[in-house]
């Protein structure tokens, strides 16, 4: 729970994340089986990450889909991978 209450403490306050804190976010959120909260993650890295570095990119994109399988969620799943598909 602090990792979530500090993580939207730093939304709320604007700090820029980088891609390495939303995939440990994307951890805990798996962790806890919280598939709303990872998709608002998802939204955040379409928002604001999308486009910085082809590296960070595919790593977040294979983390969020990766966590879209384990928890049975294949239309987001599909949407996910077909953005690799067109980004890649």
């Amino acid at each position: 729970k602090d990792a979530i209450n500090l993580f939207h403490q730093m939304q709320a306050a604007n700090t820029e994340l980088g891609a390495q804190n939303l995939r440990c976010m994307l951890d805990v959120y798996a962790h806890l089986g919280a598939l709303q909260l990872s998709k608002s993650i998802y939204g955040y890295f379409i928002r604001n990450l999308f486009y910085r570095s082809m590296e960070e990119t595919r790593h977040l994109e294979t983390s969020i889909l990766n966590l879209y399988i384990r928890r049975g969620n294949i239309s987001s799943a599909r949407v996910c991978f077909n953005n690799l598909d067109n980004n890649g």
